[in-house]
């Protein structure tokens, strides 16, 4: 996976600062600064290239924020750690998601096209 893009639509009420960082898996660090109330969650789009393909998922970022929230301070060290913490973890309180739910698809299918269903079931999910 490379060339990894996350754009998140024009919304007024919140403010977006999206860096990616490649290591072994690339990671995303979004900082949000909200200026109003919002009533909807935002539109992300996360690009890759993946086998010289590149395909794009719609999803519904679930930011749940009002102008009230209060800033917080973690450093990209911090928010690495985290991470890897949740991630890498063989902890009893925590797993990886892909862990108890296989892939669904069969072999031949392209992961362009799990990525998109998964795309339109979080987008769906998250949109009730």
């Amino acid at each position: 996976m490379e060339d990894v893009k996350l754009k998140i639509k024009g919304f007024g009420a919140l403010d977006f600062k999206v860096q990616i960082k490649y290591a072994d898996h690339p990671q995303a660090q979004i900082t949000v600064q909200c200026k109003d109330i919002i009533h909807n969650y935002p539109v992300a789009t996360l690009q890759c290239k993946i086998s010289g393909k590149a395909p794009a998922v719609d999803f519904l970022l679930p930011i749940a924020a009002n102008k009230f929230a209060k800033p917080s301070k973690i450093s990209l060290n911090n928010l690495n750690q985290y991470y890897q913490e949740y991630t890498t973890s063989d902890s009893d309180i925590y797993w990886s998601l892909d862990s108890f739910i296989p892939n669904p698809a069969a072999s031949n299918v392209p992961v362009e096209m799990v990525l998109k269903k998964c795309g339109h079931l979080f987008n769906n999910g998250l949109n009730c």
